[in-house]
């Protein structure tokens, strides 16, 4: 029979506890920035007939109780404009924004989530 005691898990168990939050902390700074680089390019990317749909774009913020975030067009025919109809073609401008910075956020979140973990450890 083999067996082993891990000595200092009280000290790993504080840590952990303590790192949950702070990297939570610390992501939402990079996916709410994420979100409103994906916002500002959309706006610029949006046609710009009245200014209603480019106004539209607006962002919901990600918070520690809700990590999910996004970017939403308010105005009703947003959709039509993004995929076209059969009467109109698509004039994409949320998709080929997001795709645009997908490396950035992807960057971010990385670069934030070591600079709260090296904060707790």
């Amino acid at each position: 029979m083999l067996s082993f005691k891990l000595e200092g898990t009280d000290v790993l168990q504080k840590r952990l506890k303590k790192l949950e939050p702070a990297v939570v902390a610390g992501l939402i700074g990079g996916v709410n920035d994420g979100l409103h680089k994906v916002e500002s390019d959309a706006k610029g990317l949006a046609p710009v007939r009245t200014g209603e749909l480019r106004d539209s774009i607006d962002v919901k913020e990600a918070t520690p109780s809700d990590l999910e975030g996004a970017v939403f067009v308010g105005a009703d025919y947003g959709v039509y404009v993004e995929h076209g109809t059969s009467k109109m073609s698509a004039q994409p401008f949320l998709f080929p924004a997001t795709e645009a910075n997908k490396a950035y956020i992807k960057r971010t979140l990385k670069a934030d989530g070591r600079v709260a973990i090296r904060k707790v450890t």
